[in-house]
């Protein structure tokens, strides 16, 4: 099977299928590129937002439950974007998730973005801290504009269109830079920390003023 442009991630979610396969059997109702395991029933409809779900953290090898995916954003991205491992589209039994529950999450989570990224983060050691926060403002920023979900390219780009030039610097140094993943012995240049924040609280102003 061809999902991804990766033939080596091909095999191992070809993989990872079977395994589930065998595991669940007929309790196994789809499987796709994006989130947690999920009741049928919880999925389809806003209703059951912010319940929790066995969710595997990145590199993780235990389940924990969580509601990571269980989130308006996430759940645009799966009925959107999703890719079905088996089972069938997204956007067959998902409900569209309401522009208004996806701005009022945005709004939510900008002014708390730093104090809730330091809780894990530290981006005055990690140089890939302070990529992933300016992403991250931007990605918010995004969805309060537009009530749609930005990859991180892509909500790089539209910032670079849309806020003050005066970020258009630190936003091509993060553009750039991220062909360089995750660099976990790397700090940031002098200056680099103190430029996400200051970027961070420009988008706190910014989403005020225009929402």
């Amino acid at each position: 099977m061809t999902w991804t442009p990766y033939a080596d991630l091909d095999d191992l979610l070809a993989e990872l299928l079977d395994h589930w396969g065998r595991i669940l059997g007929d309790n196994l109702a789809g499987a796709y590129l994006q989130g947690s395991f999920a009741p049928v029933e919880e999925l389809a409809t806003v209703d059951h937002l912010g319940r929790e779900w066995l969710f595997s953290n990145h590199g993780s090898r235990e389940l924990v439950w969580d509601d990571h995916c269980n989130r308006g954003y996430t759940r645009w991205i799966l009925r959107t974007h999703g890719i079905a491992l088996t089972g069938p589209e997204p956007r067959s039994f998902m409900e569209p998730v309401p522009a208004d529950l996806l701005r009022a999450e945005a709004r939510t989570a900008i002014p708390t973005l730093m104090t809730d990224l330091a809780t894990w983060l530290d981006i005055d050691t990690l140089a890939w801290g302070q990529r992933y926060a300016v992403v991250t403002a931007s990605r918010i920023l995004y969805t309060l504009a537009t009530a749609e979900v930005a990859s991180k390219p892509g909500a790089l780009e539209w910032a670079q269109r849309t806020l003050d030039p005066r970020w258009r610097p630190l936003l091509a140094q993060v553009r750039d830079e991220r062909v360089r993943g995750w660099e976990p012995d790397r700090p940031p240049r002098p200056g680099e920390a103190a430029a996400a924040r200051a970027f961070a609280a420009y988008a706190v102003e910014w989403a005020a003023a225009h929402h």
